[in-house]
C-alpha cells in the first residue's frame, strides 16, 4: 500500500514537470508570440476654452471657437484649454497645459501610439460684413420670472431706454446686457385712483428709442394719458390727454405703438376696445414734437370682435398712416389661429401673412424695424401646444415671408399659463452692426437676442 502511494507521488511530479516544460517551450517559440498592436488614433476628442463653444471637425482637422461678431478677440490671448482630450495612448505637441494666443490660429500635432501624426488647427470663428440685411443671430440670455423677481400675469409689455429694459406696470428696470435688476422707473405724476394703478399700463419705444407710456382708461378715470420719459429716475412729462366716452372704452390703452420720432414727427397709435368701434384704430399725429389731441382714424378690416384690445396697427412711416401692418385678433373665439398678421397697402388692400410653420394661436406683439438697409418684423406669439414663438421676418415677399431667425421656448400651462394673452417685443440698437431684441413672455420670463449684419465665413 505504501508502495502504491509512493508511485502516485512520483507520477504527479513527473506530469507537473512535463507541463512546465511545454509551457516554457510555447512561450519562447516565435510561433506563439503575441502581435505588437499599437493604437492608431490621432484625434482631439474634446476641447473647451473658457466655457466657449468649440466645434470639432474631425474630417478637416479643425476646431472652431464659436465667438460672436461682437466678442473681444483679445480675451482669447494667453489662455489654457480647460478641457483637452485625445485618442487613447496619443500624445500632443505643444503640451496641452501650455497657454496659447487663441486670437489667431494655433496648431497642435497629435501623435498616435504607432507614430502616425495629424496636425489640428484651432481658430476663432471669422465673419464678414453683409451689404444688406440680417446675418448672424443668437439667443444671448434668458431669465425666468423667479430669476427676475417678476409676478405672474402682471408685466405685460417691455421697452428699452439706452442700455436698459423697462417693464410696464411694475416699472422694474434691468440691465439689457445681463438681465440683472438695476432699479425702478420713476412714475411720479401718472394719473390713477390708487397707487397700484398710477402706472403705465403699457410701455413702448418710438423709432428713435425714446420711452413712451400709456395708461389703461379703466384705471385713469376714463381718460387715456400718454407720457414721455427723458430719464429713468425723473418723472415723465404728459404729452397727450384724450377723454373717452363715459361708460365706454374702459379698456382703451391695452396696446399702443409709436412710429417716428416723438420729439419731431411721429404717430401714436392706440386701439379702440369698445365693441361698437372694434375695427377702429386711433392715430395721433405728432408734428415738431407736439401731439395733435384729435386722432385720425384707421378703419381696419377686422373680421369678428374678440378681444380687439390685443390688435395693433404698425405704420411703416412717420409721414403717412398707409401702408401699415396690423395683427388682427378679431377672429372667432376658439379659432386657430385666432390672430392673423396683415399688410394693408396704400389703396387699403389687405394681405394676410403666414410664414412657414405658422404664427401659432395668438400673436402677442410685433415691431416693424429697419436694419442694415432691410425692413423686418419681430413677432412674439403663443401656440396652442404651450410654446412661445419668436420670429424675425423678412416681409418683402408677402406671399412667402422669409423667417430669418426663430426660437421656441416652452412653458408649463398649469404654473405658467398666460391668462391675459400678453407679451412684448422691444428693440435696442446698440451699434450700426448690432441690435438686441427683447421678448417678454408673460408668466414665463424674458429672452435677449442679438442680431448682427455679419455672416459666418465657411471653412
Amino acid at each position: 500500500m505504501e508502495r502504491i502511494k509512493t508511485c502516485e507521488k512520483w507520477v504527479g511530479l513527473a506530469l507537473v514537470n512535463i507541463l512546465l516544460f511545454v509551457v516554457s517551450i510555447s512561450c519562447s517559440d516565435p510561433l506563439y508570440k503575441l502581435p505588437d498592436i499599437k493604437a492608431t488614433g490621432t484625434d482631439i476628442t474634446e476641447f473647451n476654452l473658457n466655457g466657449l463653444l468649440c466645434t470639432i471637425n474631425e474630417e478637416k482637422g479643425t476646431i472652431t471657437i464659436e465667438i460672436s461678431p461682437d466678442y473681444d478677440i483679445n480675451l482669447l490671448k494667453n489662455l489654457t484649454p480647460s478641457s483637452f482630450k485625445l485618442s487613447p495612448y496619443a500624445t500632443v505637441s505643444p503640451d496641452r497645459s501650455a497657454s496659447q494666443d487663441f486670437s489667431k490660429e494655433v496648431q497642435y500635432t497629435v501623435t498616435a501610439e504607432d507614430g502616425n501624426q495629424k496636425v489640428w488647427t484651432v481658430a476663432p470663428a471669422e465673419y464678414e460684413r453683409l451689404n444688406e440685411g440680417l446675418g448672424y443671430a443668437r439667443l444671448l440670455w434668458y431669465k425666468s420670472l423667479a430669476e427676475l423677481g417678476l409676478t405672474s400675469n402682471t408685466e405685460n409689455t417691455v421697452a428699452t431706454f439706452g442700455d436698459y429694459i423697462v417693464l410696464s406696470r411694475t416699472g422694474l428696470i434691468f440691465d439689457g446686457k445681463t438681465g440683472n435688476r438695476t432699479g425702478t422707473l420713476n412714475m411720479e405724476g401718472i394719473v390713477g385712483p390708487i397707487d397700484s394703478q398710477k402706472v403705465p399700463f403699457i410701455l413702448t419705444n418710438d423709432s428713435e428709442g425714446n420711452l413712451i407710456g400709456g395708461t389703461l382708461s379703466a384705471w385713469s378715470n376714463n381718460v387715456f394719458y400718454v407720457y414721455k420719459w427723458t430719464a429713468l429716475d425723473q418723472p415723465p412729462s404728459l404729452i397727450l390727454t384724450y377723454p373717452l366716452q363715459s361708460g365706454k372704452d374702459t379698456q382703451f390703452g391695452r396696446k399702443m405703438s409709436v412710429v417716428g420720432d416723438i420729439n419731431n414727427n411721429a404717430f401714436i397709435i392706440g386701439d379702440d376696445y369698445a365693441a361698437n368701434n372694434n375695427q377702429k384704430m386711433n392715430c395721433w399725429k405728432v408734428t415738431g414734437g407736439i401731439v395733435d389731441p384729435i386722432p385720425e382714424i384707421i378703419e381696419t378690416d377686422m373680421e369678428n370682435y374678440n378681444q380687439a384690445g390685443y390688435s395693433l396697427v404698425l405704420p411703416i412711416s412717420a409721414l403717412s398712416l398707409n401702408p401699415y401692418f396690423y395683427f388682427d385678433s378679431g377672429h372667432t373665439s376658439g379659432s386657430n389661429p385666432s390672430t392673423v398678421l396683415k399688410y394693408v397697402d396704400e389703396n387699403n388692400n389687405s394681405t394676410a401673412i403666414f410664414p412657414e410653420g405658422g404664427w401659432g394661436r395668438n400673436i402677442l406683439h410685433a415691431l416693424y424695424f429697419n436694419f442694415n438697409n432691410k425692413n423686418y418684423l419681430s413677432v412674439i406669439s403663443i401656440t396652442s401646444d404651450f410654446k412661445y414663438k419668436f420670429f424675425v421676418i423678412d416681409p418683402s415677399d408677402l406671399s412667402n415671408p422669409i423667417v430669418k431667425f426663430s426660437d421656441i421656448i416652452e412653458y408649463n400651462s398649469t404654473t405658467e399659463g398666460n391668462g391675459n394673452n400678453t407679451g412684448g417685443v422691444a428693440i435696442r440698437k446698440a451699434t450700426l452692426d448690432v441690435v438686441y431684441v427683447y421678448t417678454l413672455m408673460t408668466s414665463k420670463g424674458i429672452a435677449c437676442y442679438m442680431l448682427t449684419d455679419y455672416s459666418l465665413i465657411s471653412e
